[in-house]
């Protein structure tokens, strides 16, 4: 992913960088917006992070809704996300609590499982179910 922002030698300062402008750096003063200076900054932290592969990004979180497709019984059911776990193999666990249908005697889900038996919207999870029949 590209950068939008750009660090000096020692790290102290950062500029945004206009890639629509020929990589035109822009100083924090020069933004049009009051708290620029910090936004810039801060999103050079998660950039930071991100390249170093230190920035998480669950597909889901705490509170969304998902539906999983049970091929066996042509059904569609629909979960909460509870908690979100981090594996010492490098995939998220989301935990999930049943809202209508059948529970699968699962605890929840993988990132695998997304768009595979467990989908972020209920009009993907038809489209699955409907392939199947």
């Amino acid at each position: 992913m590209e950068r939008l922002t750009k660090r000096s030698a020692d790290g102290t300062a950062v500029w945004f960088v206009d890639h629509e402008k020929d990589g035109l750096e822009l100083e924090p003063c020069e933004m049009e917006y009051r708290h620029s200076g910090m936004a810039i900054r801060r999103l050079a932290e998660y950039e930071d992070l991100e390249e170093h592969g230190k920035l998480l990004k669950p597909r889901c979180i705490p509170g969304d809704y998902v539906w999983e497709v049970n091929k066996e019984r042509n059904i569609i059911s629909e979960y909460e996300v509870i908690s979100i776990r981090y594996g010492i193999n490098k995939t998220f666990h989301y935990m999930w609590a049943l809202r209508y249908g059948i529970y699968s005697d699962l605890d929840g889900f993988r990132d695998k499982d997304i768009n595979n038996t467990v989908f972020l919207s209920e009009e993907d999870a038809e489209a699955a179910l409907k392939t199947v029949n």
